[in-house]
């Protein structure tokens, strides 16, 4: 047998190649002989082997991404006319998005992200004769969704960026024109400048006097929420345990009702669960959801048994998703959980969201309150005590 081995020499030097011997005992003897101290040794064959399961179980996004372009191409005509006679603009938008995606030459398309996809293999896994079979109300529910929260999210950072500008408004005429003249005016008539009035003039002074670094300070926090709000969006996910339908924030449930629409569509084009999984993987968007499927799909490779044990070096996903994973499911039933499922998740982050959209102008309009009422009580409140001193 051959044996690749790392090993140091006694200058120091880091050796690597390959030793003859019939056993490994014998091929760490042979090197310790030469007084080199062993860093790791390996089988060749044994490598060579594992490469070559690396290879087989490497997965091609792009050939199941191919696989679903060519199954969409007889439900073009159907969705470009549903695109033209929609009434619900936002839902218009998304499905020529999709009509433009399947026009695209098969050599030259790209990845869909995990939403549009999932909404795309919800329905290309049909046929077109099938097509009295699909819930069309509950489909083009979910792709109206898709815009939906994209402008929900645009409309949240336009009402943020609106209110922090108020505020920065009432922050600069404060410093600049309110609180220099009631300085003035309290310097004047000797009068003792209450604590809080003191705080606020000492804070606007700050601010005229280092106004460009203020300013610097101001965009860099601002570009760090940013990238710390994108990151957490993409690699961050809830760690509080799932319950029997979900926990977590909205982008959480998001992510993991397109994840099982998805997982369910590729199953749907006749890939086998470990496939599947890899292919929910590479879309899912979410480092933690990518992690996971990749998990499952290697347990599921590997015909291990699903136990408790190995449960905790995996991954949590939902119960429910774990059971459609695990349990003795035909391939239809599996589906039908997973959709189901999915539209639970997508629906409930859909109400979640919507709260959150109420409570933001009620809870921005609250602080903004907050400031100008400060602002107001620091600087007019003391005028009470100087129309006292001057009677």
């Amino acid at each position: 047998m051959r044996f690749s081995y790392s090993a140091k020499a006694s200058d120091g030097q880091v050796v690597q190649g390959e030793v003859s011997a019939p056993d490994l005992p014998t091929a760490i003897a042979e090197l310790q002989a030469q007084g080199w101290e062993i860093v790791s040794i390996e089988a060749a064959e044994e490598a060579s082997v594992q490469c070559e399961e690396e290879q087989t179980n490497r997965f091609d996004i792009q050939a199941a991404m191919a696989v679903c372009h060519q199954r969409g191409q007889p439900w073009k005509a159907l969705l470009r006319r549903i695109a033209q006679e929609h009434p619900r603009r936002g839902t218009r938008r998304e499905l020529r998005r999709l009509v433009q995606w399947l026009d695209t030459p098969a050599e030259r398309i790209g990845a869909l992200n995990g939403p549009r996809l999932g909404a795309l293999l919800s329905l290309v896994r049909f046929s077109p004769d099938d097509a009295a079979a699909i819930d069309w109300t509950c489909w083009l529910h979910q792709v109206g969704l898709l815009e939906q929260r994209r402008q929900s999210v645009w409309r949240t950072r336009i009402f943020v960026l609106v209110l922090c500008t108020v505020g920065l408004a009432v922050l600069v005429a404060t410093s600049f024109v309110v609180a220099t003249y009631y300085r003035d005016m309290y310097v004047e008539f000797g009068m003792r400048t209450p604590p809080m009035a003191a705080l606020h003039m000492g804070l606007a002074a700050a601010f005229r006097e280092h106004l460009p670094a203020t300013v610097a300070m101001l965009l860099i926090a601002v570009a760090v929420v940013a990238v710390i709000r994108r990151l957490a969006s993409k690699f961050f996910l809830a760690k509080r345990l799932f319950g029997p339908l979900a926990a977590g924030t909205s982008a959480d449930l998001w992510a993991m009702g397109w994840s099982s629409r998805t997982l369910s569509g590729w199953i749907g084009l006749g890939l086998p669960l470990q496939q599947a999984l890899q292919a929910t993987a590479s879309v899912a968007g979410q480092r933690y959801l990518e992690e996971a499927f990749r998990q499952w799909a290697q347990l599921v490779a590997a015909e291990k048994e699903f136990t408790p044990r190995t449960a905790s070096r995996l991954r949590r996903l939902p119960p429910l998703i774990q059971r459609s994973l695990t349990g003795e499911l035909s391939r239809e039933q599996r589906m039908a959980v997973l959709d189901h499922l999915g539209i639970t998740y997508i629906d409930r982050a859909s109400r979640r969201w919507k709260q959150f959209a109420v409570l933001l102008p009620i809870l921005g309009t609250l602080l903004l309150g907050i400031l100008v009422g400060m602002t107001v009580i620091s600087l007019f409140a003391p005028l009470v005590t100087l129309v006292s001193e001057l009677a």
